[in-house]
């Protein structure tokens, strides 16, 4: 069997934010017809507690 060589070139792109790029720091606030209002973060909860620390200062915010 010959010894085959050659080169590879890979490249990877992971967008953050909610447009694909944007600022991992926004987050939109809906409210919804029931009275409720659903949060959305562009940032992930990795462990550090982030679900949580946004309710907190959602309710706050809102109250």
């Amino acid at each position: 069997m010959a010894i085959r060589r050659g080169r590879g070139v890979a490249a990877i792109n992971y967008p953050t934010g909610m447009n694909l790029g944007g600022d991992p720091t926004q987050a939109l606030v809906h409210s919804t017809p029931t009275g409720n209002f659903m949060v959305t973060l562009s940032s992930v909860d990795l462990g550090q507690g982030m679900k949580q620390i946004m309710a907190q200062i959602c309710a706050e915010t809102i109250g």
